[in-house]
């Protein structure tokens, strides 16, 4: 949802307002390195117009840095027009953040610490944000283990 192709912001509030009207007044959401690594200005443009829907439908917000689930076989993201939906399946092409390879090599993790600290350093002190989730599920996808 994050990548330039796909960010919403008339469909984002059309949800978000569907889940203010249910009484829903908190989303956690997965960031996507990927997005943030090809344009960091953009990524955190993009965050900030997301948090302002969620502003505007009484929702703050709990960001995800990383995450590890791999449902499809996506195992490394890439930004760019994504596949479309196969009808019956539940995240079948789900992308993890920041993606396999980069998890494995310790040699990528400095360009992992810089996003964190730049996204932490322009919303840090953000009302919007009630709670930072710095990894969701890690090594869920087999990163850790013999997958």
């Amino acid at each position: 949802m994050w990548d330039k192709t796909s960010f919403n912001p008339k469909l984002i509030d059309k949800e978000l307002a569907l889940a203010e009207s249910i009484g829903i007044n908190s989303v956690r959401f997965i960031m996507q390195y990927a997005v943030y690594e090809d344009d960091p200005q953009y990524f955190l443009n993009t965050l900030d117009k997301f948090l302002n829907i969620c502003e505007k439908h009484k929702i703050v917000a709990m960001p995800a840095f990383f995450d590890d689930c791999a449902f499809g076989t996506n195992r490394d993201p890439k930004i760019g027009k994504q596949p479309e939906p196969l009808e019956g399946w539940f995240f079948w092409a789900w992308s993890p953040s920041p993606g396999h390879q980069m998890v494995v090599d310790q040699r990528e993790h400095p360009k992992l610490e810089k996003y964190v600290k730049d996204v932490l350093t322009r919303f840090k002190n953000d009302k919007r944000i009630i709670v930072w989730d710095l990894y969701n599920e890690p090594t869920n996808g087999g990163i850790g283990g013999k997958n």
